[in-house]
């Protein structure tokens, strides 16, 4: 049963990492407000499987990149506070490497999103519900607030 206990201090770890890359990296929140609103885009418009499984991949890259580059930033600062032109080039390399994935999914987006079809359906869904819309609406200055946030450091 030891393995079982390592199993779940494992994901109790990654879940506290998760968390706190939360509440350190603004980026971290921008690209989970981002998720939550193509995730709602999606429901909306009633995507293909395809479309689905491609966002999924997208909704993983963009955070994961985003992990490894706050996990490299941490390590690096643990080394030392000072200039170092060495740790600040592997710190931009990384936070590039977050940068091209996030340009990468919002392509994604593009195409998935980007037929006149898509947001006739969602428009005439919101039409329909006009309560979902003003919910929808609501939702945008507490996603802003939940960005700007206090970022921890």
């Amino acid at each position: 049963m030891a393995w079982l206990k390592h199993l779940t201090n494992s994901f109790l770890w990654a879940g506290r990492g998760f968390f706190l890359a939360v509440r350190r990296e603004r980026n971290m929140r921008i690209h989970l407000t981002a998720i939550f609103y193509v995730t709602i885009a999606g429901l909306l418009s009633g995507l293909s499987r395809q479309d689905w499984a491609i966002l999924v991949l997208c909704f993983g890259m963009v955070p994961a990149a985003e992990l490894i580059n706050t996990a490299l930033e941490e390590a690096c600062n643990a080394i030392t506070e000072e200039r170092n032109n060495k740790i600040c080039a592997a710190k931009d390399v990384a936070a590039a490497g977050v940068l091209f994935t996030a340009l990468a999914s919002a392509g994604v987006a593009v195409c998935i999103f980007g037929r006149k079809a898509v947001w006739s359906h969602i428009a005439s869904l919101l039409a329909a519900r006009p309560f979902l819309a003003a919910a929808l609406a609501l939702t945008l200055p507490l996603a802003l607030l939940w960005i700007k946030g206090r970022t921890e450091k």
